[in-house]
């Protein structure tokens, strides 16, 4: 048994990268979470491939539609900007009692999902798909969960690690939501993009009346 991360794009379909699924038996995968319990779900659509760096999403539809508020995308990312990963990270999870019942497949519900704050280290565009760098948390498991502006909306898609062996520590990449958007037109799925954030943000300028 894998995990991911996904999220609602609309009442019945959910967005993740490709290579959480695409290596599955697609007659055997499982959304679980609070508002829907324990549905089937199928592949809808997919890019070609997932190699790293490039496009790695799967849309997946559950049996019925759900009561959730799907998350709305925004294809506006800046440096410094502040962002929070929301995830099911088998590193953090797997002391929960929760999570090692459902790597058992025995859950009855699903793990707490697990929140992690930084910023957008950079932004890159012009490759094969736009990337951004950030600083949240994330490890395997993350994979196909959002990154999220202080508005909610989704700035991404967390994807990969890349890791530097003389300092064991790693670097974070979420495929930038321009890219998820571009994949979901040309496949016709239906969902809700935002402009871009600024209620949330602090103002930068100076105050003299402080």
């Amino acid at each position: 048994m894998a995990t991911g991360t996904g999220f609602f794009v609309n009442d019945h379909q959910i967005v993740t990268n490709r290579h959480v699924v695409g290596e599955g038996n697609p007659d055997r995968i499982v959304v679980m979470n609070s508002a829907v319990g324990r549905l089937r779900a199928k592949i809808v659509a997919s890019t070609v491939q997932s190699t790293i760096g490039g496009p790695d999403f799967a849309v997946l539809e559950i049996e019925r539609p759900a009561q959730v508020k799907p998350l709305p995308l925004s294809s506006k990312a800046e440096r410094l900007e502040p962002i929070t990963s929301a995830g099911f990270p088998g590193l953090v999870l797997e002391s929960d009692p929760t999570y090692r019942q459902l790597m058992e497949g025995s859950a009855t519900k699903p793990p707490d999902l697990v929140p992690s704050q930084g910023v957008i280290a950079a932004v890159q565009r012009g490759g094969d798909a736009d990337l951004i760098v950030h600083t949240a948390a994330i490890y395997p498991g993350n994979s196909g969960g959002p990154l999220l502006n202080s508005c909610g909306s989704v700035v991404g898609v967390n994807t990969f690690i890349k890791a530097d062996p003389r300092t064991s520590r790693g670097t974070q990449y979420a495929l930038a939501s321009t890219t998820l958007l571009s994949f979901l037109k040309e496949k016709n799925v239906t969902f809700a993009e935002t402009g871009q954030c600024n209620d949330m943000r602090p103002d930068p300028s100076p105050n003299p009346g402080r």
